[in-house]
């Protein structure tokens, strides 16, 4: 990364507008965009809101937050390693969870993470960045999916076969996590 920041400053200045022009033109766009949405915004209602929130439900989010981040984080190390791209995990984890934090406030996930990612990582292609951001995404969902339902057989105030349904979801999840323990002979993919 520090060999990357040091080729940046000593490029030539018509090359660094080429490099660092984009991202800064899109900060600035999204500043305006973001001035807009938040014109008509009740900000003393914010703040007494705010400050109605105790410390220990601050400090049990930011927990949250952070142990969740981590655990995705390591959705993109886990695909750079079975990709084989060359990136280190830890350097692939922090990518992933700074790809994701700006996807989620930016919006338009996939497009957002993978342009985070490929500027992240300069060692990696577009393609490359694509590659993982779909890979995370669809993990991502696959989970989701998961949970949702283990929530419906837990609660069964879905529909009248929510119970059913979740443990046939789950289990299939179960099965499918212990058939990844081994990789069977006929997958042509080597993990």
């Amino acid at each position: 990364m520090r060999t990357h920041v040091r080729s940046l400053l000593r490029a030539t200045p018509r090359t660094a507008i080429y490099r660092i022009g984009p991202p800064v033109v899109i900060l600035a766009a999204c500043f305006v965009v973001a001035r807009f949405r938040f014109e008509n915004f009740d900000y003393p209602a914010l703040g007494s809101a705010v400050a109605s929130i105790s410390p220990g439900a601050w400090t049990l989010s930011l927990v949250a937050t952070f142990v969740s981040f981590l655990a995705v984080a390591r959705y993109d190390a886990m695909f750079h390693n079975w990709l084989a791209t060359g990136v280190a995990s830890s350097r692939a984890a922090l990518t992933g969870a700074a790809s994701i934090a700006i996807s989620q406030f930016l919006g338009f996930g996939l497009f957002t993470g993978t342009l985070c990612r490929w500027r992240a990582l300069p060692d990696i292609s577009m393609r490359t960045a694509a590659t993982i951001t779909a890979y995370v995404s669809a993990a991502f969902m696959v989970s989701l999916g998961v949970l949702t339902c283990i929530a419906m057989a837990l609660s069964g105030l879905v529909f009248s076969g929510a119970f059913a349904f979740g443990a046939l979801a789950v289990s299939v999840a179960v099965g499918l996590c212990l058939l990844s323990l081994r990789q069977p002979a006929w997958l042509p993919i080597a993990v």
